[in-house]
C-alpha cells in the first residue's frame, strides 16, 4: 500500500523560477494566473478556458494543431513548461466524479501535447517541466482528477530523466504560496515527481509492504450478483472464474462483442475447434489469395480471443449453474448500453455485490511519437469508462467496487504517459470514494501476468525480456494472481489503491527512485495527511526527543525510530569530534531510557547495564540518509521491577540510495525500571587535602574534541589524592532541547570526563573516548534543565586517581553529589581508549606517538585509537 508521509523539503538543487518568462503556462483556470500572461514579456499562457491578454491563447479545441498554432513563433524561445490550474474549480472533489469531465480531460489533452512540441527544447536547454494544482487537496484525500495528472508526469519524467520534472498538489487556493511550494519543490530531492503540500507542509509518497489480513465476514456467497466489465477474458476471466468456483454467485460478464455472432463465427471449424495457426494461415492464404499474412494473423487472434472467451464462460457456468451466468454486450463506451444493462440486473435482482471494472487498452509509444487519438483512446476506455460505469449505476451502488489497475500508475513508466495517468486516475478515483463516501471501493495495480491478459503475448514478453525493460516487471502466474485477488477481497485491512510489486519491481524501482524504499526524513511537524499507524505507543512530550516513531510488536518489544539532521540537532554543533558534530556516548542513556520508557511507561528507569559504543553517530554523511532504529526488547519482569535491552542501529546507505550495510550497530544499554528509584546514599566526605587545578582537555579551543555551548558543563577542574573533582555548571534552561530529556544527560557527559584528569610527565591530560560504561545508577527524575532551575551547586567526583578508562578492572567510581551530600546518580568503571592529549604548557593537541616516545606511559602500553569510537 502507499500514503503521504511528512517529508523534509530539502535543498539539493538550484530552485527554479516559478513562471519564468520563457515558458508556457498551461491552464484551466486562467483567472487563478492573475495579470499573467496580459503583459508584453510575460510568459506565454494556453488556456482551455476562455481568456484574454497579449500573452494568452484559448485553445477552443485542442488538438495538435491548435497548440502548435497557439505556440506559434514562441515556441523557438520556449525553455519551461508550466501547469498552474485550479481544480476544484474544474469540479468540487466531492462531486466531480459525477460531472461533466470535459475541461480536466482538455487540460489533459493541452499539458500532453505541450510536452510533445516543447520536448526537444527542453532536451536540449535543460528545461524545467513543474506543475502547480492549487485547491487540490480536501477532506484528506487528493481530488480525484489528480491521477490523470499525477501518472502523466511519473511518465514524462523518466523519459526526460535529465530534467527536472515535478508537481505539486496543495491545499493552497491562492497564487503566490503555491508557488512557492512549488519552487521549494524543485529544489528537493525527487522521489516520485509528485508531492502534496498540506498546511504548508511537504509529503511525499511512500510504499511499504502490507500483507491482507483476512476479514471478519465471508464477502460474498451463492446469493451475490457479481458484474465483471471485461469479465470473459484475460486477468479478469480468471478471477471470475475462481470467484465462481469459490462463491457460486450470479455473474454477468460485460464486453463488446455479442455473444452469438462470436459463437456463429466459431461454430463454422467444428468440433474440432479452431486450428493451430500455422494451418489457420495456410488455409486463409489458399481461401483469398492476395491477403496479407499480418491481417490472417490478425484474424485469427481474434478467433482465438473469443474461443477463449466462450471457455471461460463455460466454465464459470460450471460452478455457478447454466442459468446463473449471463454475457451481456455493453462496452464502456457505450453508456446507454451499460444503463440498460444495469437496470436489467436492477430489475431481477435489485443489488450487485462486487463490480469489477477491468477495461482496458495499451498503445505505448514515447511521447515524441505517440498521437492525441492515440492518448485519447487509452483514456477513454479506462477513465471515461470508469466514468460512464458510475453514472449508468445511477443509484444501484455496487456493495464492492474493484478496479483493475497497473502497477505503471503508481511509477509511471516510458511510453505510458496516457496509460499510467489512466491508471493512477482509478486510484485517486477510488481514494476520494473511500474516505469521503464511505464506499468500498479499492483498485489493484497488477504487474504483468504470464499467461494470460496484455503481457501473454509473445511480443510483450519478448519485449519485457529483453533490452531496456528486462528485470522491470515480474511474469506473475495467474494462480498467484488470484490468490491476491481473493486476499483483497476477504481482506480486513483493505485500503483504497493496493500494487503488486515482486522483487524484480522493487529493484527496478529503487534503481531509477534511488531511495525510494528508504525511511524519508521527516518535515518536522505533524499533518493530517500522515494519520497515526495504530499500534504506534503514545508517550508524554518529555522522553519524546529522540521517538520520531515508536511501533509496538506485541507487549515486550518496540522499535522507534529518529532522524539525526543538521537542522533539528544543531546542539551537536557545540560537540564536535575532528571538526563534526557528534552524538556524546553519554547520550546512548537517553536514547535507551526514552525506549524503555514508552514500552513501560508504568514504571521509572532507574539505571542502566553494560552501555557499549561501538560506531560514533555523527551529522551529515549516512546519517541522514536514513533513520536510527532504537530497538526495545523486554528481558525480565517482576516484582515491580524490570530490564530492558536497547539496540541503537542504522542502515548505511550511498548518496545514490544503495543499502550498503544493513543494521549498522551504533550502541547497546541494558535498562532497568522500577516503581520508585532507590534511596540515594550518602558517601562519606573526602578529607580537605591540597588540590591541583587542572585544564579539562575538552575545553581547549584547539583540542581534537571540542565542547562548547551547553557541552561546557564543568568549571573548578582540580586533583585531590583521592580522586577528581569538578563542579557542574547547569548550563542550559527550559527553552531547549533538553527540557524533554528524561536523564541529566549533560551532567553524565561533564562526569565521566573527569577520567582523563590526569597530569602525564607534568604537562600533558589525555583526550580519550569510551567503549563502554559498566553501570549506571539514577537517584532522582532531574535532568539538566531541572538542576539548573535548582540553586544549589553540584559537585562532581572520581575515585581513584589515575587515567580511569584503561582498563575494565580499574574499579572507577563517579559521583554526582548534592550539598547535603545525597548523590544525585552515580556511574562505576567507564572503560574508554586515548586518542591524543592536550599540552597543558600551550594549550595545542599533542599526539599519542608523541608522547609515548618522551616516555610518557612509564613504559606501559597504552591503548591506541579505535577506528568508530564515541568521543566523550
Amino acid at each position: 500500500m502507499s500514503r503521504w508521509v511528512p517529508t523534509f523539503a530539502d535543498a539539493v538543487r538550484p530552485a527554479a523560477e516559478s513562471l519564468p518568462a520563457d515558458a508556457v503556462i498551461v491552464t484551466a483556470t486562467p483567472e487563478l494566473l492573475g495579470p499573467t500572461g496580459t503583459r508584453p514579456g510575460d510568459p506565454l499562457v494556453l488556456s482551455v478556458a476562455p481568456t484574454e491578454g497579449v500573452r494568452r491563447r484559448y485553445l477552443r479545441d485542442v488538438t495538435e494543431q491548435t497548440v502548435a498554432d497557439a505556440l506559434g513563433a514562441d515556441l523557438g524561445g520556449l525553455r519551461h513548461v508550466r501547469v498552474v490550474t485550479d481544480l476544484s474549480a474544474l469540479g468540487a472533489a466531492r462531486e466531480a466524479l459525477d460531472g461533466d469531465p470535459s475541461r480536466v480531460f482538455a487540460l489533459q489533452d493541452a499539458v500532453f501535447l505541450t510536452l510533445k512540441a516543447t520536448e526537444s527544447a527542453l532536451r536540449t536547454h535543460g528545461g524545467t517541466v513543474l506543475a502547480l494544482f492549487t485547491d487540490a487537496y480536501r477532506d484528506g484525500v487528493l481530488h480525484p482528477y489528480a491521477g490523470l495528472f499525477t501518472g502523466l508526469l511519473k511518465s514524462a519524467a523518466l523519459e526526460l530523466d535529465q530534467n527536472v520534472v515535478t508537481s505539486v498538489f496543495t491545499d493552497q487556493t491562492a497564487l503566490e504560496p503555491a508557488l512557492e511550494e512549488l519552487v521549494a519543490e524543485s529544489r528537493a530531492t525527487r522521489f516520485l515527481p509528485v508531492a502534496v503540500y498540506t498546511d504548508g507542509v511537504r509529503h511525499t509518497m511512500v510504499t511499504e509492504e502490507t500483507p491482507a489480513e483476512p476479514g471478519p465476514t465471508v464477502p460474498l456467497d451463492a446469493s451475490a450478483v457479481v458484474v465483471a466489465v471485461g469479465g470473459a477474458r484475460g486477468i479478469t476471466a480468471e478471477v471470475v472464474k475462481a470467484v465462481a468456483a469459490r462463491y457460486r454467485p450470479v455473474i454477468y460478464t460485460f464486453g463488446s462483442k455479442p455473444l452469438d455472432e462470436l459463437t456463429a463465427e466459431l461454430d463454422q471449424y467444428g468440433a474440432a475447434g479452431l486450428p493451430p495457426r500455422a494451418a489457420f494461415v495456410r488455409a486463409e492464404l489458399a481461401r483469398t489469395p492476395g491477403r496479407s499474412v499480418k491481417e490472417i494473423n490478425g484474424r485469427y487472434e481474434q478467433l482465438d480471443a473469443g474461443a477463449r472467451m466462450l471457455a471461460n464462460l463455460a466454465e464459470m457456468r460450471a460452478w455457478s449453474g447454466p442459468d446463473r451466468v449471463h454475457h451481456v454486450t455493453a462496452d464502456v463506451l457505450d453508456e446507454p448500453a451499460l444503463r440498460a444493462a444495469f437496470d436489467r440486473i436492477a430489475a431481477e435482482h435489485g443489488r450487485i455485490d462486487l463490480l469489477i471494472h477491468a477495461a482496458g487498452i495499451n498503445r505505448a509509444s514515447a511521447i515524441a511519437s505517440k498521437t492525441l487519438p492515440q492518448f485519447r483512446a487509452v483514456r477513454a476506455v479506462k477513465s471515461q469508462g470508469y466514468l460512464n460505469l458510475r453514472r449508468a449505476l445511477g443509484e444501484l451502488r455496487p456493495r464492492f467496487w474493484c478496479n483493475f489497475s497497473s502497477l505503471i500508475g503508481l511509477t509511471g513508466q516510458r511510453g505510458e504517459t496516457d496509460y499510467a495517468a489512466s491508471n493512477d486516475f482509478l486510484a485517486t478515483a477510488a481514494s476520494l470514494n473511500r474516505a469521503v463516501h464511505g464506499r468500498d471501493e479499492f483498485t489493484i495495480g497488477w504487474t504483468l501476468w504470464r499467461e494470460v491478459g496484455m503481457a501473454s503475448s509473445s511480443v510483450h514478453q519478448s519485449f519485457f525480456s529483453a533490452g531496456p525493460m528486462a528485470n522491470v516487471l515480474t511474469f506473475m502466474p495467474s494462480a498467484e494472481g488470484v490468490y491476491h485477488f481473493l486476499s483483497e477481497l476477504e481482506g480486513g485491512n483493505r485500503v483504497a489503491a493496493i500494487h503488486h510489486l515482486g522483487a524484480t519491481e522493487r529493484a527496478a524501482v529503487a534503481d531509477i527512485v534511488p531511495g525510494y524504499f528508504q525511511p524519508r526524513r521527516p518535515a518536522g511537524r505533524p499533518s493530517v495527511l500522515a494519520p497515526p499507524v495504530p499500534v504506534t505507543a503514545t508517550v508524554p512530550d518529555r522522553g519524546t526527543f529522540y521517538l520520531d516513531s515508536v511501533t509496538r510488536h506485541g507487549v515486550d518489544k518496540l522499535v522507534a525510530e529518529r532522524w539525526f539532521t543538521a537542522e533539528r540537532d544543531g546542539y551537536l554543533e557545540h560537540h564536535t569530534v575532528r571538526g563534526v558534530a557528534t552524538l556524546p556516548g553519554c547520550f546512548v542513556a537517553e536514547l535507551a531510557a526514552e525506549a524503555a520508557n514508552a514500552l513501560l511507561p508504568e514504571l521509572t528507569v532507574v539505571g542502566f547495564r553494560n552501555l557499549t559504543f561501538d560506531h560514533f553517530l555523527k551529522l551529515g554523511g549516512a546519517t541522514e540518509r536514513s533513520p536510527r532504529r532504537i530497538l526495545a526488547t523486554l528481558r525480565a519482569r517482576e516484582a515491580g521491577q524490570a530490564v530492558v535491552d536497547v539496540r541503537v542501529v542504522g542502515d548505511v546507505l550511498s548518496p545514490h540510495g544503495v543499502l550498503l550495510h544493513r543494521d549498522k550497530p551504533h550502541f547497546t544499554a541494558t535498562v532497568v525500571l522500577a516503581e520508585r528509584y532507590p534511596v540515594a546514599p550518602r558517601p562519606e566526605p573526602w578529607p580537605d587535602a591540597p588540590e591541583q587545578d587542572i585544564l579539562d582537555p575538552y575545553h581547549a579551543p584547539a583540542a581534537s574534541v571540542s565542547l562548547t555551548g551547553p557541552f561546557v558543563t564543568t568549571t573548578r577542574t582540580r586533583l585531590h589524592p583521592l580522586g577528581k573533582r569538578a563542579r557542574y555548571t547547569a548550563p542550559v534552561g527550559p527553552d531547549t532541547e533538553f527540557q524533554r530529556f528524561l536523564v541529566p544527560a549533560l551532567l553524565l557527559d561533564g562526569l565521566i570526563r573527569l577520567a582523563v584528569l590526569e597530569l602525564v610527565q607534568g604537562r600533558y591530560v589525555p583526550v580519550a573516548a569510551p567503549s563502554g560504561i559498566r553501570r549506571i545508577d539514577l537517584y532522582a527524575p532531574d535532568n539538566d534543565v531541572d538542576l539548573a532551575a535548582g540553586e544549589a551547586p553540584i559537585e562532581l567526583s572520581a575515585t581513584p586517581r589515575g587515567l580511569l578508562v584503561e582498563s575494565p578492572t580499574a574499579g572507577s567510581r563517579f559521583l554526582a553529589t548534592r550539598p547535603d551530600g545525597r548523590a544525585l546518580l552515580q556511574v562505576q568503571d567507564v572503560q574508554g581508549f586515548v586518542t591524543g592529549y592536550v599540552d597543558t604548557v600551550t594549550g595545542l593537541p599533542v599526539d599519542t606517538a608523541q608522547v609515548a616516545a618522551t616516555g610518557a606511559h612509564n613504559g606501559s602500553s597504552w591503548p591506541r585509537t579505535v577506528p568508530g569510537a564515541i568521543a566523550l
